[in-house]
């Protein structure tokens, strides 16, 4: 009997810090970051070592769209991915999964340094607040309708109606 045991008292203050720090935990889990260098796929898709990355509560112009500024067409989409582009080259890019899609690509939120890119496609008008999934951006979209920016500075098809085929008569 003279090994020394240490039993674990579990107490109700002891699962309440628990409790109260599990979520700290999960945020700062490494498997639900991923930081790195991006590639710029469209105007809400990055990839990062690999590892196709969705912004989430977001949705920019499908690279083909085309929106029109004064009845004229213009690559609405284009110009939305070079815009991520400007915003992440050349910076690590910090990125936290909050779910997976139908697709198998992380719908995360990401920063360069304190930016956050999601909010920032958006008060910048390249991409619209999905509402659909989130209503996290809904200011961020009314300061850019607001001030005209990006996509607002003409008309456009919603990226997902562009999706499923509306285009301009």
């Amino acid at each position: 009997m003279g090994d020394n045991l240490y039993y674990l008292i579990v107490t109700p203050r002891f699962l309440f810090l628990c409790v109260l720090l599990l979520p700290f935990f999960i945020y700062i889990n490494p498997v639900n970051a991923q930081e790195g260098n991006a590639t710029v796929i469209d105007g809400d898709t990055l990839d990062i070592s690999g590892q196709r990355i969705r912004l989430h509560g977001v949705d920019a112009p499908e690279l083909n769209q085309v929106c029109k500024i004064n009845n004229k067409n213009w690559n609405c989409g284009i110009e939305a991915s070079n815009f991520l582009e400007k915003l992440t080259a050349d910076h690590t890019i910090v990125c936290i999964r909050r779910d997976t899609d139908r697709y198998g690509r992380s719908i995360a939120t990401c920063t360069v340094g304190e930016i956050d890119i999601n909010a920032t496609l958006v008060a910048n008008g390249w991409a619209i607040a999905y509402r659909f999934y989130s209503d996290d951006y809904v200011l961020d979209e009314a300061i850019a309708q607001k001030n005209t920016l990006g996509i607002w500075r003409g008309k456009f098809i919603t990226p997902y109606n562009w999706r499923r085929g509306e285009r301009w008569e």
